[in-house]
This record gives structure tokens, C-alpha cells and sequence, in this order.
């Protein structure tokens, strides 16, 4: 998931580990329940046909990559953590 951030790509996951919390459905990618292959088809199906959708899900995906998942923030997180120790 984070690679294809990295690379402006959305994702399309199942539920399973992280995923749930670090895609923002519809946002970042999307995301379904497993177990749900017609829901999973679906939503390839409705991707691959709006490319200015995937193109803006993609430029917020970077974002995110670039912000919230970069190592400065993760670093700067890291140090308030061990800051309130």
C-alpha cells in the first residue's frame, strides 16, 4: 500500500490488518470486506472506468505518502512519544 502511494496509486484492498485504517475509502483507494468477491469485482469494475477518480485518488495518495506516512512525520512522532516518557 505504501509503495503504490509513494507512486500516486489508489488501492483496492480487503479489510484485513491495516489496511481498514490506513485507506480512506474513496479517498486513497477503496476498500471492501473479504470474503466478497462480487463487491471486490464491482469496485475494480467502477475504478477502471473513471480515470479523473483514480487520478484524484492517486494525487492523495502521494499526499498522504509525502505527510502523514513520511519518515520526518514518523520521526517526529517517535520524539513526542519518547518526549512524554
Amino acid at each position: 500500500m505504501h509503495l503504490a502511494y509513494s507512486f500516486g496509486k489508489p488501492v483496492l484492498a480487503t479489510r484485513v490488518g491495516d489496511f481498514d485504517e490506513a485507506i480512506e475509502h474513496g479517498k486513497s483507494g477503496m476498500i471492501v470486506d473479504p470474503d466478497n468477491v462480487d463487491v471486490l469485482a464491482k469496485e475494480l469494475l467502477d475504478m477502471s472506468k473513471s480515470k479523473s477518480s483514480l487520478k484524484e485518488m492517486g494525487e492523495y495518495a502521494r499526499m498522504l505518502n509525502e505527510t502523514k506516512y513520511s519518515w520526518q512525520d514518523i520521526a517526529r512522532k517517535t520524539k513526542a512519544v519518547n518526549k512524554s516518557k
